[in-house]
């Protein structure tokens, strides 16, 4: 069921609950339609949007990155979901893994458990790439990462259950450092696999996977 939809075709924020440091919406970059979110990742720059209470939640955005920089274990975050106003679950991020400054990897990071699991996914600048992040709150919960529709990254099982309730999205540049640009659109929260947009083929369920359903992946471990 979805709960959520929004891809900044009003060309403003009223859709989010709210934004944080300074977002904004404009035409020039974008996915779908005419426009699309864009953040400094200078810092904290995104949209929230708070739903009703959930106990398993999906968040699917398609993200751009104008530059990429870093240094070991730097992370750039693009969604998070969260118990709204009490603690954060899980996020989708990017991370450069070693201290070449040159690999950048999509990786899953579970709040909950302090955990990290950088994929064997590349992300490269000027590329838009639909991302899903995805948690079942549970003694035996997961915690999942689609990467246009495949799934490269899971912590399957793992007990999720401290976290009472997912009710909040953080859309955006969460948390970083460089002067580059984050560009984010075609926002969707739902309680169910989402994946990618009809227009590009998107099915509604997962499509290729490089994990064996059940089996915890550890492409590639930071």
């Amino acid at each position: 069921m979805s709960l959520f939809e929004d891809g900044f075709e009003s060309n403003d924020f009223t859709a989010w609950t709210g934004t944080t440091g300074a977002p904004s919406v404009q035409g020039g970059v974008k996915h779908t339609g005419l426009y699309a979110m864009q953040a400094a990742m200078t810092g904290q720059n995104y949209a929230s949007k708070t739903f009703a209470d959930q106990s398993t939640c999906h968040a699917r955005g398609y993200f751009r990155f104008s530059g990429l920089q870093g240094s070991a274990a730097w992370q750039q975050g693009v969604m998070t979901l969260r118990d709204t106003g009490v603690a954060q679950a899980c996020r989708a991020e990017v991370n450069c893994p070693t201290s070449d400054n040159t690999d950048f990897y999509w990786s899953l990071y579970d709040n909950i458990n302090s955990a990290r699991n950088t994929s064997d996914a590349l992300c490269v600048i000027d590329t838009w790439y639909c991302v899903e992040v995805a948690i079942y709150l549970n003694v035996n919960g997961w915690i999942r990462l689609w990467v246009d529709d495949v799934l490269e990254s899971e912590y399957d099982p793992v007990d999720t259950s401290s976290v009472a309730h997912i009710s909040d999205l953080f859309f955006g540049s969460y948390p970083a450092g460089y002067a580059h640009t984050l560009y984010g659109d075609c926002a969707v929260i739902d309680d169910a696999y989402i994946g990618l947009e009809a227009a590009a083929g998107g099915t509604g369920s997962p499509g290729g996977v490089s994990s064996i359903m059940g089996q915890l992946v550890v492409n590639r471990l930071v």
